[in-house]
Order: C-alpha cells, then sequence, then structure tokens
C-alpha cells in the first residue's frame, strides 16, 4: 500500500503532480492485480511474481496432464478388455455347444440324416465365431493385433482365415511402464499353425555392408563397439575408437585409416573364411586389445593373448537379414534353386518360380514370391536369423511344401516332409504306430518278388546316426536295406515332384508294384504309403506316397471343421476325435478367459491407484497455486482505501496556491 505524501513545501507544481500520478499508478495497478487474482483464484498471474511457486506450478501441471493422459489410457483398456471378456464368453458358449453335438453324434445310434443335420449346425457355430472373431469395441476389432481397423477373419473357399497382426497394443500404465490389453486372434482361436520352420542354417557371409548390429559376435551377445588398441611390434602403436561404426566396411575402413595415419602397415580385410576380420601387418608382429574394460576387440574376433604374425578373425557370427543378398548366403546354392517349389495348402496350389532369382536379389525378394503365391501362406525370416519359416493361415486347411522337380525346398530348408523328419511329427503329432517285434508292411515288386519291412527293428537301418533318433531317413534306409537283403530291385528315395516317400522298381518286366499292409501294423498308413500300386511294363515304374507331416492350425476353427468333416463322412472315431480337439480349445479359452481377467483386474487397480495420484497432485497444486480469499480480500480492501486516500489527500494538495503558503 503506498499513500506518499505530496504536499512538499518548496517544491514545483510538476513534480507534485508527477508524484501524485505515480503514486495513483502504483495503487491502481496493486487493486488491479488484487481483482485479478480474486477473479481468477490464483496466487499469482505471472511467473515474476513469484518464480518458485510458478517452477513448482508447471511441474505439478505437468504431473497432472500426464496422470490424466494415463488415466483415459487405463479406463480405454479396461473398456476394450471388458469388451475382450465378453467375447471369450460367447465363444466359449459356443464351443460348448459344439461339444454337445459332438458327444450326442459319437455313437452308431444316431442316422446319417441327423449327423448331417447336426454338420449344418457347427457350420453355423463357424459362421457365429467369426463374427465373434471379428467384433469390434468403440471403433477397433478387439482380436486384431495392432491391425486395429482390418477384421482378422475371413472366410476362404470354405476355411476361416485368419489375416490379422500378431502384436499387443500396449498402453502406458505409468510414466514409464506399458501394458499389454488384447488378446490377438491366432492366440485365442490358435489360428495360425506351427510353422515349417527352416531347419536348414542360410549361414550367412560376412560383407563390406553387414551391419555390425546385425552380427552375434564371437559370444553370441552382439557386438559392444568401443576402443581398441593395435600394436605393430617395432613399427606403432595407434587407438581405434569404432564406437561410430554402422558397417563391418566402417570397422575395416577405421582401423585402415587409424594405421595409415599412425605410419603402421596394419591392413583389415575380411578373411577367406568371409566370416570374420582378418588383419595382417608388413611387420613381424602384431598384437590387438581393447582399451577401458571394453569388450569391442574380443566381440570382433580380433582380440590377440599377444604378439601374433597375422589375426585370421573368429567368426562374428553374421545374421541374415531381409536385405541379404542370396549371394552371400553360403548355405544356399543358388543354382539349387532353379526347379522352384510347390506349396499346396487345401485345394490351393501354387509353384514358387525361385529360380527368377539372382544373387543380387535379397531374402525379402524370397518373402514376397512366397507370400504374393495366393495360397494363404505367410513366410517370414525366423528369430535366429537362419533361414525362413511359413506358416498356414487357412484353419482346417493342410498345407504341404514339396519340390518341382528339383531341390529347391530342400536347398532353402522348408521342405515340410524331409529325411531329417522326426517319426514322432507325423501325421499332426500322432506319429507311426508300427508294430513291435513284427514286421509291418511288404514292398512287392513287378516280378513278383517281395520283401518285408520292420520299421522297429534296429538292424533293419532305424537310428542309422547313432543319436537315438527315429527319422525318415531311418525308413528309408530300412527300405534299401530290406530290399537289398532279398535282392529285390527296389530303392526308395523322396519324391522328386510334390512330396512324400517314392518307391522305383527297376525290374524291368510287366506287372505291378505295390505295397500291402501286414501284422495289422497302421505303419503303411502313417508313413503314407497306404495303397500304392502302379503297373507297367517299362524300365522303371515308381509310386509316390503321401505327405504326411502337413501343417495346418490347432485351433478353434480346425476342430469345429473337423467335425463338421467327421458328421458328413459318418466317422465316428473321427467326431469322437474332433470332440477332443473341442474339448481342448475349451480348456485354453478358459484359460484366455483368466488372463483378460488378470489383466483387467491390474487394469483396475492402475485406476485406482492413479487416480488416487492425480487427487494428491491437484492437492499438492492447490497448496501451491491457489489463492487465500480471506487473504486476499483483506489486501483487495486495503488496496481500495489506500487508493481512495490518495485521491483525497492528491485533491487537496493540488488545490492550494500560494496565498495559503503567506501569513
Amino acid at each position: 500500500m503506498n499513500v506518499s505524501a505530496v504536499n512538499v513545501g518548496r517544491v514545483s507544481e510538476n513534480l507534485k503532480t508527477l508524484r501524485l500520478l505515480e503514486t495513483l499508478r502504483q495503487n491502481t495497478l496493486k487493486l488491479f492485480n488484487d481483482e485479478n487474482k480474486l477473479a481468477s483464484g490464483y496466487r499469482f498471474l505471472n511467473p515474476s511474481e513469484d518464480p518458485i511457486g510458478a517452477a513448482n506450478a508447471m511441474r505439478l501441471n505437468q504431473a497432472i496432464e500426464q496422470q490424466d493422459q494415463i488415466l483415459t489410457n487405463l479406463r480405454l483398456a479396461d473398456g476394450f478388455l471388458s469388451a475382450t471378456d465378453a467375447a471369450i464368453i460367447d465363444v466359449n458358449s459356443l464351443l460348448i455347444e459344439a461339444q454337445d453335438l459332438a458327444s450326442e453324434h459319437a455313437s452308431n445310434m444316431t442316422s446319417q440324416e441327423e449327423r448331417d443335420a447336426a454338420a449344418v449346425v457347427v457350420n453355423s457355430l463357424i459362421d457365429q465365431l467369426v463374427v465373434l472373431g471379428n467384433r469390434m469395441h468403440q471403433g477397433r476389432y478387439l482380436f486384431a493385433g495392432r491391425s486395429i481397423n482390418q477384421a482378422p477373419f475371413t472366410t476362404t473357399s470354405g476355411y476361416v482365415e485368419f489375416v490379422g497382426d500378431t502384436g499387443d497394443l500396449l498402453t502406458h500404465v505409468d510414466a514409464s511402464q506399458e501394458q499389454a490389453y488384447n488378446l490377438t486372434g491366432d492366440r485365442l482361436f490358435g489360428a495360425l499353425s506351427s510353422e515349417v520352420a527352416g531347419w536348414k542354417d542360410w549361414d550367412a557371409r560376412l560383407t563390406t555392408d553387414t551391419r555390425v548390429s546385425d552380427c552375434d559376435g564371437t559370444t553370441g551377445r552382439g557386438v559392444a563397439l568401443g576402443s581398441i588398441q593395435i600394436t605393430e611390434t617395432a613399427v606403432a602403436t595407434f587407438t581405434v575408437d569404432l564406437t561410430g561404426a554402422d558397417s563391418i566396411g566402417d570397422v575395416i575402413d577405421q582401423i585402415n585409416q587409424a594405421a595409415a595415419n599412425a605410419g603402421s602397415s596394419v591392413t583389415a580385410a575380411i578373411n577367406a573364411g568371409g566370416n570374420g576380420i582378418q588383419l595382417t601387418t608388413g611387420g613381424p608382429t602384431i598384437d590387438v586389445s581393447d582399451m577401458a574394460q571394453g569388450t569391442t576387440a574380443r566381440d570382433l574376433g580380433i582380440e590377440t593373448s599377444g604378439a601374433v604374425a597375422m589375426v585370421p578373425g573368429a567368426d562374428v557370427r553374421p545374421r541374415v537379414t531381409e536385405l541379404t543378398e542370396l549371394g552371400d548366403l553360403s548355405g544356399v546354392t543358388l543354382a539349387n534353386l532353379a526347379a522352384g517349389l510347390v506349396i499346396t495348402n487345401g485345394a490351393k496350389s501354387a509353384t514358387i518360380a525361385t529360380g527368377t532369382l539372382v544373387g543380387t536379389d535379397t531374402v525379402q525378394d524370397l518373402l514376397n514370391l512366397i507370400n504374393a503365391a495366393d495360397v494363404n501362406v505367410y513366410a517370414r525370416l525366423n528369430d535366429a536369423g537362419t533361414g525362413i519359416n511359413i506358416v498356414n493361415r487357412l484353419s482346417g486347411s493342410v498345407m504341404t511344401i514339396g519340390e518341382n522337380g528339383g531341390t529347391t525346398a530342400e536347398e532353402l530348408g522348408i521342405r515340410s516332409m524331409y529325411a531329417g523328419t522326426s517319426l514322432s511329427d507325423l501325421n499332426g503329432g500322432k506319429g507311426v504306430s508300427g508294430m513291435a517285434g513284427r514286421t509291418d508292411f511288404r514292398i512287392v515288386a513287378r516280378d513278383g518278388s517281395s520283401f518285408d519291412v520292420d520299421i522297429n527293428d534296429a538292424s533293419g537301418g532305424l537310428d542309422t546316426n547313432g543319436d537315438g533318433s527315429e527319422t525318415l531317413d531311418d525308413v528309408i534306409f530300412a527300405i534299401n536295406t530290406a530290399a537289398t537283403a532279398a535282392g529285390v530291385p527296389v530303392t526308395a528315395s523322396f519324391a522328386t515332384t510334390g512330396n512324400g516317400i517314392r518307391l522305383v522298381d527297376t525290374t524291368g518286366v510287366n506287372g505291378t508294384l505295390r505295397v500291402e499292409r501286414l501284422n495289422q501294423s497302421y505303419a503303411v498308413d502313417d508313413l503314407g504309403l497306404t495303397g500304392l500300386s502302379v503297373s507297367g511294363a517299362g524300365a522303371s515304374v515308381e509310386v509316390v506316397g503321401l505327405d504326411v507331416n502337413g501343417i495346418t492350425p490347432d485351433g478353434v476353427f480346425t476342430a469345429l471343421h473337423d467335425l463338421y468333416e467327421a458328421l458328413v463322412a459318418g466317422d465316428t472315431q473321427g467326431i469322437t476325435e474332433a470332440g477332443g480337439k473341442i474339448q481342448d480349445m475349451m480348456a485354453l479359452i478358459n484359460h484366455s478367459l483368466g488372463e483378460v481377467g488378470s489383466r483387467s483386474k491390474s487394469m483396475v487397480d492402475r485406476l485406482a491407484y492413479t487416480e488416487d495420484a492425480v487427487d494428491a497432485t491437484r492437492k499438492a497444486l492447490s497448496e501451491v497455486r491457489d489463492l487465500d480469499y480471506t487473504e486476499a480480500i483483506t489486501r483487495f480492501q486495503q488496496a481500495q482505501l489506500a487508493l481512495q486516500a490518495n485521491l483525497m489527500a492528491g485533491s487537496k494538495t493540488l488545490s492550494l496556491s500560494l496565498l495559503d503558503f503567506v501569513g
């Protein structure tokens, strides 16, 4: 409050006026600020009024904005999870209905007409499940992963195809933590198959374009870039800072440049094996070590334990990436890709023309060829960066990968049934049911000669590699060993077109080559050799069995599709098996229900915690920023009185004249 006297003796009128105006200005401004504070409810309107308080208020405001956003995220996620929970309950109800149908028609007590009617109901259940799989919440698909604007399920050629994303939707539940709040369709419905996993290591060559981040290093844990020290005996010692190197070419260039700057003859290059960096020297010896407890030299395979004549460079384990050129794959021979391969998925089949690829084409170009083949499969680079895996998207449909007259699928390591396939993996994991101690099947040549095969007889050739495994290669060996022992000119191998076990008869006589079941063994069926026979009089004839290692999604839609097929065929055993699959799916659905419930509870708990945190932050902000109205009103009244007094004193002072001072 400022009520300065203006009646100063022996001063000019101008000075008195200026003093009055300044006092009026200050008191008017004070009154104006107090009015604004009362109107806004804030202690200060500008940071300059209270710098510390303003800084605290800004910090608390930012915290509230962040907490409000987290609250919005949590409410959205909780609503999404609640909608997901409701959808899963509906899915479970439909599966219970399907399970009841399977139980009702698994015996011979029902007629085929009744089974046909039940099949119609099952087909309807599949349609309803597709609708559930495409359910939306607030304009977003529940089970589409991160592709929230695209329906994850569609019907293709009588099968259900999953075209959604498999990634999680994440939301911030606090300033530094994210949490998933969705369940993808492939997980809930089992809508993607197990993969035809690439079983051959493509073994990428190291090139100057290889990124350092794409190398696992000598320890398999990557390459930590830092500084290394190189000593060329009796010539120079120099340091190379590799921190900013992006590619192996950068590493080589920086080493060579540092050596040149130091007057050293050390030279870096990719080694002869194409998997590491080699260091050579014009001097007698070279020594390489890490600096400041780093691991760069070790990770790059150029660390030495003492002076050596040359550093050959250890394998830095370059990974295959989508951008790796096919010509840089030492594990793949381009010439063997000329014939192409065949992918069959249900009624669809496509020949993948890999022969069009050249050495400068990339792994991504190969993936594009497969993914664009319109057979409802998805090819991707495996996580280890050693080859590709192929997934079947069609529930109920069997996918197989075979040859097109060459060895392309074998070369790429993606043939669905090959020599190393374990017998226990065949027929969807059911394996091969041979008869222990008895012969399983007989092969009869065109000239009437024959031989018997016991796939469980170790003397027949199983476990040829001595590691305790039983593979298709062991079966091929067993057949050929039995044929040789019996003197029958029949040989077994794998089909050169398509897939399956191939039997070639070179007896050269007119007759029939056939395979017969023995001793009630189902091994012949489990190996895909059921009913094989061919007649002819040429120099050789052949028969090819079925690919019994096809891949199909093992999920809800496959189980219902199998139930539908079994009902239509009147296959009571198939109905029972489908009912068992449905029961397994119900257990998985209940597990998913529990998972969603757990996530929802976590979101609700986080929501309550964050709401409490917001209240506490708002209270702290109020203490820092909000006005004390009692104190503010008192100050406002004081400012009013000061202004009034100032005006009254000024009016009296300015009305005085010279006569008031004469006396």
